[in-house]
């Protein structure tokens, strides 16, 4: 099996599925979960790309997430992040670029960084695997546990005045950006997308 070829297709899968994502298709972000689950996830059954191809510890990824939960032990106190990425019109709108935080670290404290709290700590691992295993990226679950749900579900509602009427929206799929971020993250980090 060549490796390097492969690593090459799923960078193009990648590349493609956020070109998509950006062009209205936010369900498109399952897809980009998918090639993320095959980059970096290992289990006793199968091994990741990165993995096979002696990457997992030595590449760098690009973080531009702030981390989503900080506890001060001092204190007894705790701050927390939701990442939903909402304009004042009340759409997505994925930072790519824009992003505050712009380090890189290694592969895996980026996948289970801890990059949101919704009633438990979320990790991009778990953003990933809940995309492809639960929500259809490649598996669909009847019965998805709770983080998936919260995920499914949506951390919030908003409210805006349009002409003059008081709107509620209820804001879901909040992995979806997040994969899209995720995407973006990957396809700069150079040890990665020059192979």
């Amino acid at each position: 099996m060549d490796f390097t070829e492969q690593l090459r297709r799923h960078i193009k899968f990648l590349k493609r599925s956020c070109v998509d994502f950006d062009a209205g298709h936010p369900e498109e972000a399952l897809r980009i979960a998918v090639t993320l689950r095959v980059l970096f996830h290992d289990t006793n059954n199968s091994t990741s790309l990165l993995a096979h191809l002696g990457l997992k510890s030595s590449s760098l990824i690009l973080t531009t997430l702030e981390q989503g939960y900080k506890e001060n032990k001092e204190d007894g106190t705790f701050s927390v992040t939701i990442p939903v990425f909402i304009n004042s019109l009340g759409e997505r709108a994925v930072p790519l670029g824009k992003a505050r935080r712009h380090e890189f670290i290694t592969v895996s404290e980026w996948w289970n960084e801890v990059i949101a709290y919704m009633n438990d700590r979320i990790s991009r691992k778990d953003v990933v695997l809940a995309a492809a295993n639960k929500d259809g990226g490649a598996h669909v679950d009847a019965k998805p546990d709770r983080k998936t749900e919260t995920m499914i579900r949506g951390s919030m509602t908003i409210k805006r005045v349009v002409s003059g009427k008081i709107i509620e929206q209820r804001i879901n799929n909040d992995h979806f950006p997040l994969l899209r971020q995720f995407g973006y993250e990957v396809l700069n980090s150079p040890g990665l997308v020059d192979k």
